[in-house]
């Protein structure tokens, strides 16, 4: 007796178990259900039909009438089974539609999302003030990866006098964020006009009371070891006094030569100063 119970019991295990993969698998599947339910409603037409020929045949109709009426059951059964079948395909399109529609949408949103945490790390902590407008530079300006002069930024591209970019942010800092060629760049505010009729200056001599000229470039350098930026292009002159002192390593773009006295114009933080063009070289 105990064995037949346990048995029973195994065979009911055995069921359950062939029951719950079943339903993994149903419930695995969109398609699987629809077929199975399309199925199911087959079945139950079906029954419907052969019940339906039964009471025909007990209530004695003709036998022309009745092949008339099977004919016309049959044709119903063949109908429905093809809009089934039409409704499951159908529908399994339309998941099958949204679930590609819902993973493009969450693409998109983690692209942007990984755009946007790039450009905060670009800005380098600065606020740029959102702004749309077009500008050439004065004469050439650099074109950088980060908003910086620093060892760590990288010149990409020089955009040229004629050349016009979109200014799309500018910060407190003297530094505007452009885009060029559909790429986003930096650049010093003070090199860029909005004024695109604007064509550089000729090179004369500096009012700076000794008339120093300056034959015109655009190149960064940085000092061999360390260089004094002073307010003019002397070292006697009282009012050429040091502004600032920069080491190896600091860059600052070189905007004129003299090659006759050894000086050179640079820009540093915004400002137009000197330095002696022999404690400089440039950064290849």
């Amino acid at each position: 007796m105990q064995e037949m119970d346990d048995e029973k019991l195994n065979k009911e295990e055995q069921n359950n178990t062939a029951y719950n993969e079943y339903s993994d698998e149903e419930e695995s599947s969109p398609v699987v259900h629809g077929i199975f339910i399309a199925l199911t409603a087959l079945g139950v037409v079906a029954v419907l039909v052969v019940f339906g020929l039964w009471i025909l045949k007990e209530t004695k109709i003709p036998n022309d009438e009745l092949s008339q009426t099977e004919l016309v059951m049959h044709q119903s059964v063949i109908e429905a089974s093809a809009q089934l079948a039409e409704d499951v395909i159908a529908e399994d399109k339309r998941l099958a539609e949204e679930r590609k529609a819902a993973e493009e949408a969450a693409r998109l949103e983690a692209e942007a999302a990984a755009k946007a945490e790039e450009e905060a790390k670009k800005d380098l902590g600065m606020i740029f003030s959102p702004i749309e407008e077009t500008v050439t530079a004065k004469e050439a300006t650099n074109l950088r990866d980060i908003p910086s002069q620093g060892a760590d930024s990288t010149v990409m591209l020089t955009l040229q006098n004629g050349q016009t970019a979109t200014r799309i942010g500018i910060s407190d800092q003297g530094w505007s964020k452009l885009e060029y060629q559909g790429e986003t760049y930096y650049a010093i505010s003070n090199y860029l006009t909005t004024d695109l009729t604007v064509k550089p200056q000729e090179v004369a001599p500096e009012d700076d009371g000794i008339k120093t000229v300056f034959t015109a470039c655009n190149e960064q350098v940085t000092p061999k070891i360390e260089v004094n930026l002073r307010a003019l292009p002397s070292v006697t002159n009282p009012e050429a006094t040091v502004v600032a002192t920069i080491r190896a390593g600091e860059v600052v773009t070189r905007t004129g030569i003299n090659t006759d006295v050894g000086w050179s114009r640079v820009e540093y933080n915004g400002q137009t100063l000197y330095c002696i063009s022999s404690y400089v070289c440039v950064v290849e």
